[in-house]
C-alpha cells in the first residue's frame, strides 16, 4: 500500500505544522529528494485524499486534507448501506448492512449482492431502479405515494 513508503509519512509529518501549505520544491529541499520523485509522492497523497492543492500563481501549494473518508461517515449510521458496482456485485457494505444481512462475514466486497438473499430473489424493480441509479438516472423512491 501507498503508506507503506517511508518518504510519505514524512511528508504529512512535515506538512502537518504548514496550515498555508508548501510547494513541491519546499518539500524536495526539505527532505532532501528530487522534484520529480516528491511530485509523484504528492500526486499519489493527492489521489488518496490525504493532501488537498490549491493554485497560487504558477505554484501548487499542498495541506493536510482535512477529510473525513466517505467509508468512516457510512459506517456511523444505523441504517443499512451497501455499495453496488454495475454488476450489482458489493463494493462497500457499512457495519450496519453486514450485522444485519450476513453476521460473522466482513468479507462481502466482490459478492453479488442476490448471494445473501437465496430464500428471497431481490425483486426485479428493485434492480432495475439500482441499474437505473448506476446509469445517473433518477427513479423515483420504492415508497413515494403512487408506487
Amino acid at each position: 500500500m501507498a503508506d507503506e513508503i517511508p518518504e510519505l509519512e514524512a511528508i504529512k509529518e512535515l506538512l502537518r505544522p504548514e496550515p498555508h501549505g508548501l510547494s513541491i520544491l519546499d518539500i524536495s529541499r526539505k527532505l532532501g529528494i528530487g522534484r520529480n520523485v516528491t511530485a509523484k509522492y504528492m500526486s499519489m497523497l493527492h489521489a488518496a485524499g490525504r493532501v488537498e492543492v490549491r493554485r497560487v500563481a504558477a505554484a501548487k501549494l499542498y495541506t493536510l486534507a482535512h477529510r473525513v473518508p466517505v467509508s468512516a461517515l457510512l459506517g456511523l449510521t444505523s441504517d443499512l448501506i451497501v455499495v453496488l458496482d454495475r454488476n450489482l456485485c458489493i463494493v462497500f457494505a457499512n457495519t450496519a448492512f453486514r450485522t444485519e444481512i450476513c453476521p460473522g462475514n466482513d468479507e462481502v466486497a466482490g459478492c453479488s449482492l442476490e448471494a445473501f438473499f437465496p430464500e428471497r430473489p431481490i425483486p426485479s424493480r428493485i434492480s432495475e431502479m439500482t441499474r437505473a441509479a448506476l446509469r445517473g438516472g433518477q427513479e423515483a423512491d420504492a415508497n413515494s405515494p403512487g408506487r
